[in-house]
């Protein structure tokens, strides 16, 4: 029997959490979101200085690039936007006080507020200033301008008349991919204002597409022609469109009256496809970070089972906590890339639920079985100490805020090995 309602919801994660902590986790839900203050590298040290003061904010004591407030200031306002998403963004009071210290030099918008979950999945992905990098489902930007302070912003210097349309003296691309036009608008005015014109112009390191990762074709092993043009990516982010269930407890019974179990299904399904699309496109060697802000282990872990049910011969889970992770981050290891072989997309997520199934080139063999948790995850050490927190799962971590402040945030990291 499907389950319905805010009654259903609650009764659906009570049995996942348990009698005891969900109304915990539940009240904490409700609770404002913590923002962190991302600050826009392209500013002068003088810039950043007078945002620091206008803000009253302070390097954050935890997560990497990124401010918090300090104890006397103000949080930004907290309110939820036309998508039912927490309105994080770019933060216009300190862009006059910069103009009334005379910085004619300012023209990006010097902050950007998020969910601190948000920047601890770019952290995560852990994306270096020469690779290629995918943000597959990109709306409404902050994931994507915290990827490219991480590729760019430590290493370029602010683009001056006698630097390349490109800018800078980073080798590597951002490509930001959004289905929906109107939450590609919004995109595009997040990366406009954050970065310098030079990165968002025409042969640029910044570019954006309009395609549905939902709908590749079988036998398109290159992936959506929009995506496949720029070549094989180092490094793709799944941020997933999910039940994003903070959101529905905040917006109330008009949207709980949409709720049912039978969407968490419909919504794995529409995860899986997604998944199956960014398979296309990672070259061997990379790396796939899944995340999503559902509560729901279907959600979750149960699309990176399915996922791997396909595609277990190709992919393996990155161990995301632990002393693994930690060891391979202190010694910043990098695996060797095997040969490439193409991956086939595949249409339809119903497929794996299949006793034999396909994979590439049309052949068929018994499901693989779920692997341990093995791979060390190469990358940022902050992160995997961040990870610690949150409550780790057969596939990955759940980040909450009933005890990391964050969230929620589920990430799992796969890494194609062939």
């Amino acid at each position: 029997m499907s389950l319905r309602g805010e009654s259903g919801w609650h009764a659906c994660n009570q049995k996942a959490f348990g009698k005891d902590r969900w109304p915990q986790l539940c009240k904490a839900l409700k609770g404002s979101v913590s923002h962190v203050a991302l600050m826009n590298p392209f500013l002068s040290a003088q810039g950043k200085a007078v945002a620091c003061e206008e803000e009253k904010l302070q390097p954050h004591s935890t997560i990497p690039l990124v401010y918090e407030p300090s104890s006397s200031s103000t949080a930004p306002p907290s309110t939820i936007d036309e998508d039912g998403e927490e309105a994080d963004g770019l933060w216009q009071p300190t862009t006059q006080a910069l103009q009334k210290e005379g910085l004619a030099e300012v023209v990006q918008l010097p902050l950007y507020f998020l969910d601190g979950a948000s920047a601890i999945a770019a952290l995560t992905l852990a994306p270096k200033p020469t690779d290629r990098v995918l943000d597959l489902c990109a709306a409404p930007g902050g994931k994507s301008v915290m990827l490219a302070t991480l590729m760019f912003g430590q290493v370029d210097a602010r683009p001056t008349s006698t630097t390349t349309s490109a800018g800078g003296k980073s080798q590597g691309m951002l490509v930001c991919n959004e289905v929906s036009r109107q939450r590609l608008q919004r995109l595009q005015k997040v990366l406009s204002s954050f970065l310098p014109s030079e990165y968002m112009a025409a042969g640029g390191k910044v570019a954006v597409a309009n395609t549905d990762a939902t709908r590749v074709l079988p036998g398109n092993a290159g992936g959506p022609p929009a995506l496949s043009r720029f070549g094989q990516f180092d490094r793709i982010l799944v941020d997933a469109p999910c039940s994003s269930d903070r959101h529905l407890l905040r917006q109330g019974a008009k949207a709980f009256s949409n709720w049912s179990s039978g969407s968490i299904k419909a919504n794995a399904e529409r995860q899986l496809d997604i998944l199956f699309c960014a398979a296309t496109l990672i070259k061997p060697g990379g790396r796939i970070l899944y995340c999503t802000c559902a509560l729901a282990e279907a959600e979750n872990d149960g699309v990176i089972k399915k996922f791997l049910k396909k595609h277990g011969k190709a992919f393996e889970v990155e161990s995301l906590v632990g002393a693994d992770a930690d060891e391979a981050a202190v010694k910043g290891q990098d695996e060797s890339e095997p040969a490439t072989k193409d991956i086939e997309p595949e249409s339809k997520s119903q497929d794996v639920k299949d006793e034999v199934v396909e994979v590439a080139g049309g052949a068929t063999e018994e499901p693989t079985p779920t692997p341990s948790l093995t791979v060390p995850l190469e990358g940022s050490k902050e992160a995997a100490q961040l990870l610690a927190r949150g409550d780790r799962t057969e596939m990955g971590v759940l980040l909450l805020p009933d005890r990391s402040s964050y969230g929620p945030m589920y990430m799992s990291a796969l890494r194609r090995v062939r």
